[in-house]
């Protein structure tokens, strides 16, 4: 999958900048008895801006013409074209101790079937510094696939919450531990699926001081 465009950007005040521009995406799979290739193109539209000091956003729009020509058996060859629309909302604030960032977004990728897929992704982190020597993290994502062309229906869901914690035991050696929980599940009855982590270590850093 390539991914390629051109933007004009330019900055109306101190706080705030907008941009113009061109995307566009290529993308080609095969298989023993098919060829797929899919081109999208259209406008792009992008606006930041400082509401303050420690908050921030950044907004991304393009809408996209869709291009597909599909060959199986190299005999029977379909064509088809649709639009649609993507982009990304990221909502940044910074706190004295800690940080919030908060976004949503849609964009395109290559399938493991062989097709492209629309991805519809929604993720929250928070970061925070508990005291000078111990910070803690937390984040969670949702996610949505869904294939891009009409030949089948597929589509999977996810979710991946992670905690961590970071304590400094000395200026070279520190104790980190996370928790990870996953899950997904797709169009097929059996493809639930749930997971849990768990990682402990210590870090010892090379090269600070004396």
């Amino acid at each position: 999958m390539t991914n390629g465009g051109v933007q004009w950007e330019r900055r109306t005040s101190e706080r705030a900048s907008v941009g113009l521009g061109v995307v566009s995406t290529w993308y080609s799979s095969s298989g023993p008895t098919f060829t797929n290739d899919v081109v999208t193109v259209g406008p792009a539209l992008t606006l930041r801006y400082e509401l303050s000091q420690t908050l921030s956003c950044v907004a991304e729009a393009s809408y996209r013409q869709r291009t597909s020509d599909q060959v199986f058996f190299d005999v029977v060859e379909l064509t088809d074209t649709s639009e649609d629309y993507f982009g990304s909302l990221r909502v940044e604030r910074e706190f004295e101790r800690g940080f919030l960032q908060i976004e949503a977004s849609r964009n395109l990728l290559p399938g493991s079937s062989g097709q492209q897929e629309i991805r519809d992704r929604a993720s929250v982190a928070l970061g925070y510094e508990l005291s000078a020597r111990t910070s803690m993290h937390l984040s969670g994502i949702v996610l949505r696939d869904r294939a891009d062309q009409s030949v089948r229906d597929d589509e999977r869901r996810g979710f991946a919450g992670d905690a961590s914690i970071n304590r400094e035991l000395s200026e070279r050696l520190a104790f980190n531990a996370a928790y990870r929980y996953l899950w997904q599940d797709g169009s097929d009855d059996d493809n639930e699926a749930r997971g849990h982590s768990v990682v402990i270590g210590l870090t010892w850093v090379i090269g600070v001081g004396s």
